[in-house]
């Protein structure tokens, strides 16, 4: 059985014998993710760990096909997962949620572990850098993952280019892209370094090479004005077999978020089991190794932090003397 799936059994288990143990009373927190497998699952099962056995509350992980900020906002469940960006668009009726209304059922506590994005081509591929992947095969579309579609536009803006200079192979989601790539349908895929899927790509092919992004001023500026809050991570070089020097990716959080009328005390507890807790996040999902518990306060342009977070910030140190 995974580590996450473990994990996730044992916070219901933890949950159970809470209610058994005559706590009935207390409020069960929903921590709604995606379906078991992605990264963002594998964050929430961690956190709810944490959160159960750290902090003493009663957490369900609720997984479901999509993500779950329509169900926080509407206080249907009490917290999810999601990439900053999209939570951005969703809060403020932008981006991909162009038109809608701006919401203020959301408050962020924390990013979590993040998405580190490389391209990854054969090894005998003549793509060595970014814009190369003009005129190639390329994934695109993303029909069951939208957000996947603003990615990938954002990645061919990073190399100065649009879709009109690829050759556009429709998927419907990332974990689908690397298996087109596998069966030889595209001539390159995009997918988090150091994964399993990236290891299986490259022992079903013979071998990967990594391609990174520009990370030139202007070509990060291109990427965005479609995708806010990403940056240029610098992936070390031997962290993942195939990156043998250290390599550009695309770097974006994801972010711990609950619904605004959730009381500050219980804020206050999740807060503070994730900031002393990194060691027991890593040992349930490997992608918490990175995380840093000095950054936990970081701000990002159209999210609030909820105030039962801001307090803890306050007392040990964190949060900025101007909020920004």
């Amino acid at each position: 059985m995974n580590t996450a799936l473990q994990a996730a059994k044992t916070s219901v288990c933890c949950i159970g014998a809470a209610l058994a143990c005559g706590s009935a009373v207390a409020q069960t927190l929903g921590l709604a993710t995606t379906a078991p497998g992605g990264l963002v699952h594998s964050n929430g099962v961690a956190v709810a760990k944490v959160l159960v056995e750290k902090a003493g509350l009663q957490v369900v992980v609720q997984p479901r096909a999509g993500t779950g900020e329509r169900d926080v906002e509407a206080g249907n469940t009490q917290m999810s997962v999601n990439n900053s960006f999209d939570l951005m668009f969703f809060i403020t009726g932008k981006g991909d949620f162009e038109g809608q209304p701006k919401r203020d059922g959301i408050r962020i506590i924390t990013p979590l572990s993040a998405s580190r994005i490389a391209g990854w081509v054969r090894k005998d591929s003549d793509i060595r850098k970014i814009q190369d992947v003009k005129g190639k095969r390329f994934p695109a579309g993303f029909t069951a993952q939208k957000i996947m579609n603003r990615v990938h536009m954002a990645l061919l803006a990073n190399a100065g280019l649009s879709l009109d200079d690829i050759q556009q192979v429709a998927t419907p989601s990332i974990a689908r892209s690397q298996m087109d790539f596998v069966s030889g349908k595209t001539d390159v895929f995009f997918f988090t370094a150091g994964t399993a899927r990236v290891k299986q790509a490259s022992a079903a092919v013979g071998g990967l090479r990594v391609v990174g992004i520009d990370p030139s001023k202007e070509a990060v500026a291109r990427m965005l004005k479609l995708l806010p809050h990403a940056y240029v991570y610098n992936f070390p070089a031997g962290r993942d077999p195939i990156i043998t020097e250290t390599t550009p990716v695309l770097g974006y959080d994801l972010v711990l978020y609950v619904h605004t009328k959730l009381d500050d005390s219980s804020v206050y507890k999740m807060t503070k089991a994730i900031h002393d807790n990194k060691e027991m996040l890593a040992a349930t999902f490997a992608g918490f190794k990175q995380f840093d518990p000095s950054g936990m306060a970081k701000q990002y342009e159209g999210l609030d932090h909820h105030p039962g977070a801001i307090k803890y910030y306050k007392e040990i140190g964190l949060w900025p003397a101007d909020g920004h």
